[in-house]
């Protein structure tokens, strides 16, 4: 038995809604106009906004290729409906979602646009779980901040959260398996979203115009990417990949000037990271710089002088400490200071391009970057430099990561926080500078490699 919580079809029907999408595409299709034109999706005789009509384009074309809509199929057509076939059975829920129940699972099929704020979704409906993120589902929901996605959803539907402009947090549990085209398309204040490592495709579309998204990590199970799946990501920089390189699908287009290129990742220019032990990779990938995960880049400058915190709220005090205002520490953060410590380099890369801060700290002012040079991960530390961690972090308080690693006698990772600028006259909530509490053997390193900065 198929029963709907929703009595307009306009609204509710799948179907109905797709088939509206493809006409307006179509019949706009010619009026395509750059990355920079205006955000507002008007109608066909005005210029429409390429920015996220191609992706819309990409992800329909490849549906009609073999890609899942993740709504399952009406038993109650238009035409059945007009015939006199009785409707379904309506059911009660939060008046902000409505649904599809067939059989054992549940499908949301729509949000209302006037919805606001957060929203958690409930992992049962009239008792069954569930399973699926409809088609075009919370699509121009343009009020919803965060969602919350359950662990009994095991798919992501095409258009699902289609611009969804206020939404900056999204949690998809790690029973996902599927995240369809455009599913995230035109998010444009989405900053961090993480991928569950049991996703195998990444549809077209899925994450274009996500302006904010300066991170993402692809897991090593993914096994195809969507044509335009990061298109016009204007501010993503990293692409971090845990697996062998995945197959682009329908992933080439003409240029004006008669070549190919790809476009996964058309309009945004991302560096491709990868593990070393990855297969299928080469140089490039869709038109990307593809590095190893762990490479510093060449142009990075080396600082003379010790860096200054400019922009960045940090303690300068055990009594600031204490009594200022402190961020919130989240299991996020806490697994990213483990990671320092522990040398885990693919899970700081991780942590990091979901969003969190570089410069967490907890008690008495350590941030992973103490961690990593008390515990001498050398690579660790030159990573969290190249991503801005403030390197003199501590200071006034526990002490510096130049401090604590000549502490332990870690003389490279001392070497290297010299070289990028780390302060020798920083002192600890005990007024005690970096040569109070090393070896001489370690002072001697300090002077000169200091002195080899400021030639």
């Amino acid at each position: 038995m198929l029963l709907r919580g929703s009595v307009n079809l306009s609204e509710t029907k799948p179907a109905f809604r797709t088939h509206k999408t493809v006409g307006r595409v179509l019949f706009v299709i010619k009026s395509l106009s750059d990355c920079n034109v205006s955000r507002r999706f008007t109608s066909a005789s005005s210029h429409t906004n390429m920015r996220y009509l191609i992706p819309l384009l990409a992800f329909l074309l490849i549906g009609c290729d073999g890609e899942n809509s993740n709504v399952a199929p009406s038993k109650d057509s238009p035409e059945e409906t007009a015939s006199g076939t009785k409707p379904p059975e309506a059911v009660s829920v939060n008046p902000n979602l409505r649904y599809w129940i067939e059989g054992d699972t549940v499908t949301i099929t729509r949000c209302a646009e006037d919805g606001s704020g957060e929203l958690i979704i409930a992992e049962k409906i009239e008792g069954k779980p569930v399973t699926s993120i409809g088609t075009q589902a919370f699509s121009e929901c343009t009020s919803l901040t965060s969602i919350k996605i359950p662990d009994s959803v095991i798919s992501i539907g095409i258009n699902a959260f289609f611009r969804c402009t206020s939404l900056t947090r999204i949690t998809i549990p790690d029973s996902v398996t599927s995240i369809g085209g455009g599913a995230f398309t035109a998010c444009y204040r989405l900053t961090s979203i993480t991928i569950p490592d049991n996703v195998t495709s990444i549809g077209g579309g899925a994450f274009a115009n996500c302006e904010s998204l300066s991170g993402i990590t692809i897991p090593d199970g993914v096994t195809s990417i969507g044509a335009f799946a990061f298109f016009c990501c204007t501010n993503l920089t990293t692409v971090n990949f845990l697996g062998d390189a995945p197959k682009i699908l329908h992933g080439r287009y003409r240029t004006r000037r008669g070549g190919v290129q790809d476009n996964a990742f058309r309009e945004s220019s991302p560096t491709i990271y990868r593990e070393a032990d990855a297969k299928g990779w080469g140089d490039t990938f869709a038109d990307r710089p593809v590095k190893l995960i762990g490479e510093a880049p060449s142009e990075k400058p080396i600082a003379a002088t010790p860096p200054a915190k400019t922009g960045k709220k940090f303690p300068s005090s055990a009594k600031e400490l204490m009594f200022g205002s402190n961020p919130v520490v989240t299991e996020k953060d806490k697994a990213f200071w483990n990671a320092a410590k522990k040398g885990d380099l693919k899970a700081i890369r991780s942590l990091l391009s979901e969003g969190v801060n570089v410069d967490i700290y907890g008690d008495y002012g350590c941030t992973a970057l103490f961690w990593a040079a008390k515990h001498n991960h050398k690579d660790i530390v030159q990573y969290l430099l190249e991503n801005k961690a403030y390197i003199d972090a501590g200071a006034g308080m526990g002490g510096t990561p130049l401090q604590v690693a000549a502490y332990e006698g870690n003389s490279e990772v001392v070497e290297l926080l010299i070289s990028k600028g780390a302060s020798v006259k920083a002192k600890s909530t005990d007024g005690k500078t970096v040569f109070d509490s090393c070896s001489e053997e370690i002072a001697i390193l300090i002077r000169k490699s200091v002195a080899k900065r400021s030639k």
